[in-house]
C-alpha cells in the first residue's frame, strides 16, 4: 500500500515537470515571436523620430537657408525694381499733339478734313472745323482756370497764358490778350454783324471771336469756346512770350463772306 502511493507520486511529480517544461518551452517561443514585432515597431516609429529630428533642425535654423529665400528676393516681388524702372505713361492728350503732322515750311497742320474727323470728338470737330459755337455758360472753362496755359484742344498750339484770363459774364471763357503769332484772324460777316472771329494760326481751328469791349487796360476780349482749347496749370513756357491784343482782322488774313 506505501510503495504504490510512492509510484502515484512519483508519477505525479514526472508529470509535472513535463508540464512545467512544456509551459517555459511555450513562453520561449512567444517571447522569440513578440522580438520581430518590436523590431518593426521600432523601425515604424523612426520616420516619425526622423520628421521630429528635422522639425527641430528648421527651428533652429538649419534649413533656414531654402525657407527664407522668397525673402530674400521679396524687392523684387514685391515689385520695387521694376517701380524704378518703369515710366509715366505720357497723357493720351499730349500723345496725339505730338503726331500731328506739321509742313516744316509752313508751320500748319497737314491733316485732311476726314483726318480732324477721325482724331476730334463730334463736339470739337463741329466747333473747331465746322465754326459752331458751344452754348454760354455750359463750357467747363468759362469761369474756372488760373495760372498756367491754354493751348489749341486739335492741335496743341499755345494760345493763351492764365495771367491773361479773366471772368466774362458773356458765358465764355475770355482773355486779355494772346500769344503773338498763335492767332489767325479773320472777317466774319455771317448772321449780319461784321466781327473778327479767332482761328488757331496752327491748325486753323475755329476758337471764337474777339471783340473791343473788355473790361481791362488792352480794352480787348477774346471769346473763345472752351471745346476749342484746354488748360494746362503750372506751366510757365510762355512767361518770356510777347503776346498781342487785336480786335480787327488785317486786310491780307480777311476771309471770304461766310453763309
Amino acid at each position: 500500500m506505501h510503495r504504490g502511493s510512492s509510484f502515484v507520486s512519483l508519477v505525479g511529480w514526472l508529470a509535472v515537470c513535463g508540464l512545467v517544461a512544456g509551459c517555459s518551452q511555450r513562453a520561449s517561443e512567444a517571447t522569440a515571436q513578440a522580438a520581430p514585432s518590436k523590431q518593426v515597431v521600432a523601425e515604424a516609429a523612426a520616420p516619425e523620430a526622423s520628421a521630429k529630428q528635422a522639425a527641430a533642425a528648421s527651428q533652429t535654423g538649419a534649413t533656414a537657408p531654402v525657407v527664407t529665400a522668397p525673402v530674400v528676393t521679396a524687392p523684387v516681388v514685391t515689385g520695387q525694381g521694376a517701380a524704378a524702372s518703369k515710366e509715366e505713361p505720357m497723357d493720351p492728350l499730349l500723345a496725339a499733339w505730338k503726331d500731328i503732322p506739321i509742313d516744316p515750311q509752313t508751320g500748319t497742320v497737314t491733316l485732311t478734313e476726314a483726318q480732324w474727323r477721325e482724331r476730334l470728338s463730334p463736339e470739337q470737330y463741329r466747333i473747331l472745323r465746322q465754326k459752331g459755337t458751344e452754348r454760354p455758360f455750359t463750357g467747363k472753362l468759362w469761369d474756372s482756370g488760373g495760372a498756367g496755359e491754354y493751348r489749341c484742344a486739335a492741335c496743341g498750339n499755345l494760345l493763351f497764358t492764365g495771367d491773361d484770363k479773366f471772368v466774362s459774364e458773356c458765358g465764355w471763357p475770355a482773355f486779355e490778350k494772346a500769344i503773338k503769332g498763335s492767332i489767325r484772324y479773320e472777317t466774319d460777316r455771317t448772321y449780319g454783324m461784321i466781327r473778327t472771329e479767332t482761328m488757331c494760326n496752327r491748325c486753323g481751328g475755329h476758337l471764337g471771336h474777339v471783340f473791343e469791349d473788355g473790361p481791362t487796360e488792352t480794352g480787348t476780349r477774346y471769346c473763345i469756346n472752351s471745346v476749342s482749347i484746354v488748360y494746362i496749370p503750372g506751366t510757365t513756357s510762355s512767361k518770356s512770350m510777347e503776346t498781342e491784343a487785336i480786335v480787327e482782322a488785317p486786310p491780307a488774313q480777311s476771309g471770304a463772306e461766310k453763309k
